[in-house]
């Protein structure tokens, strides 16, 4: 028997069939990864999504699907999906511009302005008011304290000098007072002026404070600020929803001048009391939220990163994670299966045109709850 007749060319056509398959795709999934980046690259960030333009008869706002089409939606990628879209009602309301009647716990500095002419022996009837908000800058003085010295004469010739004790200082043999040290602080960490640009402000005024000097105030004023912090720790944990995530900091390197290393930020949000807490951290490792929830029990909200995993073990802790970037799956995946895509996009608006009427009518849970059953969505 020559050897042509051993090989099984069945074999063969069934293995170069499955490496076709296997080859088209690995080039439909290179296909989108280079969508994918082209569009992080040059186009635009914003994940809109606009909804289909609903047919006569539709009830606006509804969240329920029929069963037909959950049916379809469980079917292979392979099936065509017929369906309507559902139309959610947007109502948005006109902006209001802020009122402009100046605070009244402002001080008013009065100028009366008389007119030209002779007005003696008119009688007045009142006074035509304009206000103009007016600011000066900040002032730097001098907080100098006199303490007279006493002498007390005493049976045995010897004097005795009495004075009066300073008042504390939280900082002792400081320059700069507790005010300053406050704005200071103030500035950098809330309206994120450096402290570099603070100094040229102040030398501006005709004070000149040394770079060095000041950074050693702002690290005495944080340390001395290490009780305040564990309070507010106390206070944001003390809840029951808490959500967080990690950001990057560029951290300036005390042994290498001039050069910075990657920090992280750990920052825990309470979000019905509005809150915040930040945590630095020198890594992305457990090793963060694992300390500073060691006794928290609720709820956490989370993005799905793989360190947050190990709290959905923990007794007392339900582990949630983030519809939005949930939906970004589905955003990218528009082009590729717009059908189905553009099917879980449209649920999602629609949850939020209930959310968004929620904070509008300010609801109250019972409220929220019987809203909800209204439009219980069976996706």
């Amino acid at each position: 028997m020559s050897t042509t007749e051993n090989i099984d060319y069945k074999k063969l056509f069934e293995e170069s069939q499955a490496a076709i398959r296997e080859a088209q795709s690995e080039i439909a999934s290179l296909h989108h990864e280079l969508s994918q980046l082209k569009k992080l690259i040059f186009g635009s960030r914003q994940e809109r999504f606009v909804l289909s333009p609903a047919p006569a008869g539709v009830i606006q706002g509804t969240l329920a699907l029929s069963d037909e089409v959950i049916t379809e939606l469980k079917v292979t990628p392979e099936t065509v999906i017929v369906r309507q879209p559902a139309k959610v009602e947007i109502v948005t309301q006109r902006k209001t511009h802020p009122s402009r009647v100046l605070p009244a716990h402002l001080r008013r500095e009065v100028i009366v302005l008389e007119p030209c002419k002779d007005v003696t022996g008119l009688r007045r009837l009142g006074f035509e008011i304009t206000e103009a908000l007016e600011y000066l800058p900040g002032e730097l003085f001098v907080k100098q304290y006199l303490r007279p010295i006493y002498v007390q004469p005493t049976p045995i010739s010897e004097t005795v000098f009495i004075i009066a004790f300073l008042p504390g200082r939280m900082m002792e043999k400081c320059m700069a007072a507790e005010g300053l040290l406050t704005q200071m602080a103030v500035n950098k960490y809330m309206d994120h002026m450096p402290i570099n640009r603070q100094l040229q402000r102040f030398e501006r005024a005709g004070v000149t404070i040394v770079q060095s000097t000041s950074n050693d105030w702002m690290r005495n004023l944080l340390n001395n600020l290490g009780g305040l912090y564990e309070l507010h720790k106390k206070q944001v944990l003390d809840t029951q929803y808490l959500h967080f995530d990690e950001t990057t900091i560029k951290v300036q390197d005390e042994n290498k001048k001039g050069k910075t290393h990657l920090g992280y930020y750990w920052v825990y949000h309470d979000s019905e009391n509005k809150l915040v807490l930040f945590d630095y951290r020198t890594g992305r490792g457990r090793e963060g939220p694992n300390d500073i929830l060691k006794d928290f029990t609720g709820h956490l909200q989370t993005d799905g990163y793989g360190v947050y995993d190990d709290f959905d073990k923990r007794p007392g802790i339900t582990l949630m994670h983030c519809m939005a970037h949930a939906r970004r799956k589905f955003s990218e995946s528009l082009d590729s299966d717009p059908v189905r895509a553009q099917f879980v996009l449209e649920q999602m608006q629609a949850l939020y045109a209930m959310e968004r009427r929620i904070r509008e009518e300010s609801m109250m849970p019972d409220e929220i709850l019987a809203l909800g059953k209204r439009k219980q969505c069976r996706c």
